[in-house]
Parts: C-alpha cells; structure tokens; sequence
C-alpha cells in the first residue's frame, strides 16, 4: 500500500480533480464524462459511478459493495487506522489485511492507498497528518488540497439532511449516522482547509463567488460571523475578501463634506479593480448576517445596461437609498478610485450623489427584495439578510440588542465548527473591540444577552465600543491598563462558568 500524498505526486496533473457525493446534485453527472476528470467517488457512489479512487472513513462501508468497489475504482483509499462505526479504530491497515481478504486482494494488486487522518490516536511516522472534521467530504477536501491540488471540483456534496433519491436506501443507515444536524457542517471545515492551502472547491458547472465585504481590523469578530453565516448555509465555493486589507490608496477629498463618514465608506469602489475586472462580485457591510444560500443573490442577472444591482426599500421609512448590499459586474465597472476623488474634487460629483444615488454606476430598475438588506428587521420566515445598522446596539457591543440571540446563536455555532477559536475571542476582548460579556454567553451558551446576570455583566460599565474612543482618557495608557486587567481576570472568572441546561 502507499500514501496517497506520495502516489498523487508520481501523477499526470493535466485532468482536474472531481469528488462524487451522495447529494441531491449527484444527477447532475449524467451529463459529464468522466474520463475528462481524475474522480474521487465517497463511500456508496462507488456503487453507480466507475472511478480512479473510491474513499472511504469508515470499515464498515465496505459491508455488501466489496463487488462493486472491485469493480468501478482503480484504487481504494481510506485513514491508515480506518473508522467503525464513525469511530476512529484501533486496527491500523496492516494489522487489518491479516484478517480482510478484499483489503488484502487491493493490497497485493497495488490499489491500496491510505493517509495519517487527525481523528485517530495513534500515526503511521514520517507522514503528514491529514485533517479530518465531520465527513467524507471535507476529509478528502483537506487531502487534496495537502497534497498540492488547487482547484477542486464536485458534484453531490451539497448541503440539507437528505440524499439524492439514488441512495434513499441508505437513509435508515447511513444518513447523518455521525449525528450532525445536517451536512452544513463540512462546508466550514471546507473553507478553513481552502483559507489554509489557499485552493478553490467549486461544484460542476458554477464559480468561486467573490464577496468583498467593507470593514475594519476592529471589526474582525463581526465579519468572522457574517462569514460563517454565508459559508454555513451555502454549498457553493465562497471567498470572502476584508477590504481593508487590500494595498489600494484611498485619497481623500480636497472637501470636507465629501469626505467618507465611516473608514469604509469607499471601500466599495475598488471591488472591480481588485476582481481585475473579471465576473461579478458580491459587497456587502461588516455589521451583517445572512440566512440563506447567497447563491439566490449571486445568481441574479443584469439586464440592458445595468452594472450594478442593489436592494430598493419599499417602506415608507424615508430612509435613503441603502447601497451596502450589491451585486456587481466587474467587467463592465471601470471604477478607479483615484479618478472618483477626483471628480469630487472637481465637483462633477458630491458625496450624495456618490453614495446615495450611486451616480457612477447603472441601477435603474432595482430589483433584489427589501428582505436582503432587512434594517434591524428580522423574521424567520422571510429575513434573507439582517443588517444591524444602529452602532450603538450591535450585538458585539452591546447586551441591548432585540435580535442579539440570533447572532449570538451563529458565534456559538462558529465556534462550535472551528471558524473561530476561544483564543481569538478572549484577544478580541482585551483589545476592546468587543464586549467581555460575550465571553460567559460563549461558555454557557445563553444566546439572550439581556438575561446576562447583572453581576456577570457589570464588567462591560468600563467598554467603550471603538467607534465611541475619541476621547482622549480612552486613548490614555491608564484607562487601557485598568481596563484590560479587568477585562483578563473577567474573561478568566467566566472560563468556569458551567453551560446552562437551557436557554
């Protein structure tokens, strides 16, 4: 037997890489020819598809397909201590082809090909460890993507609770058997191994969408959640991208009321160059988070010479035209933010007309719904995007926020499913970018910040929310110190603090 990262170097790269899933897309292969792929087919897809690998996490999937993964696949590839039922073994592979005569028959051909998965104790030495989270899947994701491979295309692994009908008679047996809510779950796990190897997983037929999202470093927590929102609940290959890291100069106006009132204001218009003017993109606010699959907003097409599509505001709340949520066709947006600053300067545009009616781009006929930038609104049944525009109540900041349990829900789940880490948190804390009372919703689960314990919560009397410290005794080194000591010995008292039994 070999490693599988060993054995995919002595391969031809010319055929990019498809993994077959189980999912409802699974009936999309009907139009592909698979000889133009080297395929991955997970666990009983080997019973439909003939394939280069059949993979596989648990032993016990071997039960009644031996005939069939014998026949359809080149080779076999599995964890070198395999798992029973969803359980790391502790057999290894050699220990296991003294009493598996099919294992034994792929070895002794040269078809057997394995890898170090995290989820086991015990290693084969000298190998790299593969990360392996919650499903076939986004094991192989992190597999291939370990192994060099950059782009990875797929077809059936989609998110939901169900198969495609091909397999329903595996839904008594082996559907969501690992006890996940639903196969949501292993597209975080497949984001973080793309961030990490910088790769791309695009299902059959679609693109990576692009989402720029206007924000701030002390605004890390807040796009950190917008983030999980849109990876958790889409099947799609997402990128987010956090404009204030990008190398672009932002000039400012000559004016002082066409200056930007917020440090992102601007932002937004170097989205086309930095997508080289290629496709289209997503822009979205921070202070965001999203409930459903972001490809309904994606996939929504421009007509006769529209560049841009934003949500229009059918209320009678006379509020402005809002412009934080947009769909935006790189290719035909010239945008250069140099030439922007200076026709304001010039005064060929003002900030009204800039920011409000979006003077220098095309969007007669809006046509995304109202419940795709839903202003401090939520209903479950209708809300697609809430945004949470009233600073002052942001639910990172502040305990007094009416929807503050939905987005407390996601953070938990974030961290729940590794997109953020505890460590992260407790450094956003002592920076004073966030509230120290989030800290004990985190270790106790209570998603209503409102029933904090005032004793609990008391701690957040010396939080100054970042947008509030302009004053200079906020700034002062004093102020910081007593400020972040109390903050640590807080964030250390709540690390104790038991989970509650409910909500």
């Amino acid at each position: 037997m070999e490693n599988f990262i060993d054995w995919v170097s002595k391969r031809p790269k010319k055929l990019p890489w498809l993994v077959i899933g189980k999912g409802p897309t699974f009936e999309k292969l009907d139009a592909v020819n698979l000889a133009d792929y080297q395929t991955i087919a997970l666990n009983h897809t080997v019973k439909e598809v003939a394939c280069d690998i059949f993979h596989l996490i648990d032993l016990d999937v071997l039960d009644g397909i031996e005939v069939e993964a014998d026949k359809n696949a080149n080779f076999i590839l599995m964890p070198y201590y395999p798992h029973i039922n969803n359980k790391a073994g502790d057999k290894s592979l050699d220990d296991l082809l003294n009493s598996n005569n099919f294992l034994k028959k792929m070895d002794n051909e040269g078809r057997l090909l394995w890898y170090n998965a995290s989820t086991s104790r015990a290693h084969k030495a000298g190998y790299p460890i593969v990360t392996v989270r919650y499903f076939s899947a986004d094991a192989v994701v992190s597999l291939l993507a370990s192994a060099g491979i950059k782009k990875i295309l797929s077809v059936g692994i989609d998110g939901g609770v169900s198969y495609n009908k091909k397999f329903s008679y595996l839904n008594d047996k082996t559907l969501l058997s690992n006890n996940r809510a639903s196969f949501n779950a292993q597209f975080i796990a497949i984001a973080n191994t793309l961030e990490k190897y910088d790769a791309e997983f695009i299902p059959l037929g679609e693109e990576t969408i692009r989402i720029y999202v206007g924000t701030q470093a002390e605004q890390w927590l807040a796009t950190k959640i917008l983030e999980y929102s849109v990876l958790s609940r889409t099947s799609a290959s997402i990128k987010v991208i956090s404009l204030h890291e990008n190398k672009i100069n932002i000039p400012l106006p000559k004016k002082k009321e066409n200056r930007p009132r917020t440090p992102f204001s601007f932002q937004r218009f170097l989205i086309p160059e930095l997508a080289g003017h290629e496709g289209k993109a997503i822009y979205v606010d921070s202070d965001m988070q999203v409930f459903t699959d972001i490809r309904d907003l994606y996939d929504r097409q421009f007509v006769k010479k529209q560049n841009l599509l934003n949500v229009w505001d059918v209320s009678d709340n006379n509020r402005r035209p809002q412009f934080s949520v947009m769909l935006l066709d790189c290719y035909r947006l010239k945008w250069d933010i140099k030439d922007i600053v200076k026709q304001l300067d010039s005064g060929a545009l003002n900030y009204e007309q800039l920011m409000f009616d979006m003077a220098i781009g095309e969007n007669k006929g809006n046509s995304i719904e109202q419940e795709w930038n839903s202003l401090e609104y939520y209903d479950a049944k209708k809300t697609k995007l809430l945004h949470y525009t009233d600073m002052h109540f942001q639910p990172w900041l502040s305990k007094k926020n009416h929807n503050a349990s939905i987005w407390v829900e996601d953070l938990i789940a974030a961290i729940k499913y590794e997109h953020i880490t505890k460590k992260e948190i407790r450094k956003d804390i002592l920076s004073g970018n966030i509230r120290p009372s989030l800290m004990y919703q985190i270790n106790t689960g209570l998603l209503d910040s409102r029933k904090i314990p005032v004793m609990v919560g008391i701690v957040d009397v010396l939080f100054t929310p970042p947008h509030k410290q302009k004053y200079f005794f906020h700034r002062s080194q004093v102020f910081k110190t007593i400020k972040g000591a109390m903050s640590l010995a807080y964030v250390m008292l709540v690390s104790f603090a038991k989970p509650l039994s409910t909500n």
